[in-house]
């Protein structure tokens, strides 16, 4: 009996905290947002195109390495490596502040960062073991960036080859089971992830997503598609007794990816929707340091910590600073004893709606859809 009701208790705890967006003024009275205004830099810092050292003893372990590391695509340029000068950066977001900013001139919101995210320590060693299955059988698809950065859910295919599809990128050898468990766990993360957001990120982030997705008709992720295409579906999340599935739960955008010790030169890009979205599930080690997040447009840092989620302007210039582990060591299947640091992210192709529009000309309407419109019609 005693078993019953704490199995009961952890069901009632998770259905709160994952459809936080049924009441999420609550927990934003909790977590305390500030709202802030930041100019616009006069110049980008860090500056474009550089990768991004947050102290000294990073730029040292960094530097030897990103200058002459074998690159898998000579045709790009190296980026050289700066220290950062904190004194030049206009605001540094403190691990402990979930914050709006907004561009004083234009009064646009132009960032947000939201601390203790899913604020569940199950969820958090779940997230954990779900990206390290992905970076452990899958393919990088910035093999040029340190760390792992791995598509999920689906995708608008190469340049040279456009097509929609369900990602293939596994490398490992998976058998089929295998491959239809770690979809169906990756649907059920970014589900999480998806429903966190909308109670708790403003609106007009959230509404872009879905105002994008709608207008090219995109499918929510479903990871028994092509057979099954719905918006809605089943969710399993992990307790301390087992596990938790909720059913007819709103399924995620379709596009996103897996990141771990994951870092990027200072950069920009034209992605489907406006706002892209991460959420740094995990960060430990015996000294975790950098890794920190970059709006350069604003001089703006945002270090990372564990379970922080932010969304940003993909257009504008960004980076994810280098961290504490040695870029030679850096072997997915293998836990560093210093830094690691993992999440998702919601991002998009600029490609995937004129890609997605045309397979769906071709293809059509799954049976489910075709009666689901039927009806529509009938009403």
């Amino acid at each position: 009996k005693a078993i019953k009701e704490t199995k009961r208790r952890e069901v009632r705890g998770l259905a709160h905290n994952t459809f936080i967006y049924k009441s999420p003024a609550r927990y934003a009275i909790l977590i305390g947002f500030a709202h802030l205004g930041i100019d616009r830099a006069a110049q980008e810092y860090p500056p474009r195109n550089h990768w991004v050292a947050s102290t000294h003893e990073l730029f040292l372990v960094w530097e030897s390495y990103l200058k002459n590391y074998d690159q898998p695509d000579s045709r790009l340029a190296r980026h050289p490596l700066m220290e950062l000068e904190p004194s030049r950066l206009q605001m540094s977001i403190p691990e402990e502040l979930s914050c709006c900013l907004y561009d004083k001139k234009t009064n646009k919101l132009v960032f947000v960062v939201i601390r203790k995210f899913a604020n569940h320590r199950s969820i958090l060693d779940w997230a954990k073991r779900i990206v390290h299955r992905a970076v452990t059988t899958c393919k990088s698809i910035r093999l040029e960036d340190p760390g792992s950065l791995i598509q999920a859910m689906y995708s608008a295919g190469s340049r040279s080859a456009p097509s929609f599809g369900m990602v293939r990128n596994i490398t490992a050898p998976l058998t089929q089971e295998e491959k239809d468990d770690a979809n169906r766990n990756i649907a059920s993360l970014f589900s999480y992830v998806w429903l966190r957001a909308k109670g708790l990120f403003p609106r007009e982030i959230i509404a872009d997503f879905v105002k994008f997705y709608d207008r090219y008709n995109i499918p929510r992720f479903d990871p028994e598609w092509p057979d099954s295409r719905t918006a809605t579906g089943s969710i399993e999340l992990p307790c301390d007794l087992g596990s938790v599935t909720f059913a007819d739960v709103e399924r995620s955008p379709g596009l996103g990816v897996l990141h771990d010790r994951y870092a990027r030169a200072v950069h920009h890009e034209r992605q489907g929707h406006k706002w892209a979205l991460s959420w740094m599930s995990n960060r430990w080690g015996s000294r975790p340091d950098g890794g920190h997040f970059y709006l350069c447009t604003y001089a703006l840092e945002s270090r990372a910590c564990e379970d922080s989620a932010w969304a940003w302007c993909p257009c504008e210039w960004h980076a994810t600073g280098v961290s504490n582990f040695e870029p030679t060591f850096d072997i997915p299947e293998i836990f560093d004893e210093v830094h690691n640091q993992c999440g998702v992210a919601f991002v998009s192709s600029s490609r995937i709606g004129t890609v997605y529009k045309k397979w769906a000309k071709r293809h059509g309407l799954s049976g489910k859809e075709k009666v689901k419109r039927a009806l529509a019609e009938l009403d």
